[in-house]
């Protein structure tokens, strides 16, 4: 082998004298350029780790792997939308709606703020800013409708970015729950929206809830009565 090629090793990350991103300034077509430096760029969202655990694995799931999941799930349950969906526009919104994590990580949804989005955003417009405008449009639309969650495709698109995890709630014995000590009151109340996208999610959820806060997956909170808790598993709270 000579001096100047580089021998493979998968257990080494590149380096400053290796060839990185800027390689792509060769390129004539500065437009594609741009889009293939975006594309390496958004490839860190694999390295966002998720609060959601995955028991059959023995780890957390990352955000690619969650986006991609959720891609899956609306093919699968699109029929179970309160209203007709355009496919292909759901899936376009679900590879881009969290994005945002590659800056800060993955926020749980129960600690999200008004602050923590317009991070999210600040972060997303400068991620966009360098892809020809055509791309970028796209994808800051996309962004935009999901957030926002206004249209009927952007509905579908949230129950199940809520949907995705409760499932694996029920597999991994509540661990996020009892760990951010999330009570069976606080999952209803914010992830109610589900209701917006699919009543059908939203029924099913509620069922399998009820059935989790019997088995002891959620939180207790020891200032709760056990009248009040009563209350809740009968859904008269």
């Amino acid at each position: 082998m000579t001096a100047s090629r580089r021998e493979y090793r998968a257990d080494t990350e590149f380096t400053e004298n290796m060839a990185g991103p800027d390689i792509f300034s060769i390129l004539a077509d500065k437009e594609l350029a741009d889009t293939l430096k975006f594309i390496l760029e958004i490839g860190k969202l694999k390295s966002v780790i998720r609060q959601t655990y995955m028991p059959q694995q023995g780890r957390r799931e990352n955000t690619a792997e969650h986006s991609w999941h959720l891609m899956i799930m609306a093919i699968l349950l699109q029929k179970q939308s309160n209203e007709p969906v355009n496919i292909e526009h759901v899936l376009k919104m679900l590879s881009v709606h969290d994005l945002g994590e590659i800056s800060k990580g993955d926020t749980i949804h129960y600690s999200k703020t008004d602050a923590t989005n317009a991070e999210e955003k600040d972060f997303i417009y400068d991620l966009c800013s360098p892809l020809p405008i055509a791309l970028k449009d796209e994808i800051l639309s996309l962004w935009n409708e999901f957030e926002s969650g206004e249209t009927s495709d952007a509905k579908f698109a949230r129950a199940l970015d809520r949907f995705q995890p409760f499932l694996y709630m029920l597999q991994n014995g509540g661990e996020s729950w009892q760990r951010n000590k999330i009570t069976h009151a606080m999952a209803l109340k914010k992830n109610a929206h589900i209701a917006d996208g699919s009543q059908t999610l939203w029924n099913i959820y509620q069922i399998l809830s009820n059935r989790a806060e019997e088995d002891g997956l959620f939180f207790i909170d020891s200032a709760v009565s056990a009248e009040a808790l009563c209350t809740l598993r009968e859904g008269k709270s």
